[in-house]
């Protein structure tokens, strides 16, 4: 589940935020980012549900995208910009405020899954600033995580 796209596994197209804004709350249950739940290839259906691939692909692409909303989810994999990545995240950021909603949604008992990221929940492909030769990056994360094991980090829980 995500807050642009659920699963983005398109090797012809990149999910090109062009530095557009994220400010939608996302809560579900596993493989939960700002931008995209799951950005990986995939090995298939298992009753009607899409099962991301571990390998590293990096024609799967999110690119300049600011997530502003709340991230949150009861299973595993959760990030500011998206739960599962193998491919690639490029030049994100996730810029969380921390207010009463965001304390009343992450104070819920439910949502304590792990694999928590501010960038991504999980990690198997390329998270970086921008191209070489660009400058521009965004350098802002605010996470607050809460995990039942230790798999949370500032940019990527494994």
């Amino acid at each position: 589940m995500g807050g642009i796209v659920g699963y983005n596994e398109s090797k012809a197209v990149s999910l090109d935020g062009k530095e557009n804004v994220n400010e939608a709350n996302v809560i579900g249950d596993s493989y939960v980012g700002g931008i995209s739940g799951c950005n990986s290839g995939s090995l298939g259906e298992n009753d009607g549900i899409q099962t991301p691939d571990f390998e590293r692909d990096e024609s799967k692409k999110i690119l300049n995208w600011i997530n502003k909303g709340i991230v949150a989810a009861s299973g595993n994999y959760v990030g500011g910009i998206t739960g599962f990545n193998t491919g690639i995240i490029e030049n994100c950021s996730s810029e969380v405020t921390s207010d009463s909603t965001a304390r009343k949604i992450t104070d819920a008992q439910t949502l304590h899954g792990d694999y928590a990221g501010g960038i991504a929940g999980y990690n198997n492909g390329s998270i970086r600033a921008a191209e070489p030769g660009q400058d521009y990056f965004r350098k802002t994360i605010s996470l607050v995580s809460y995990c039942r094991k230790q798999l949370c980090g500032r940019y990527c829980g494994i």
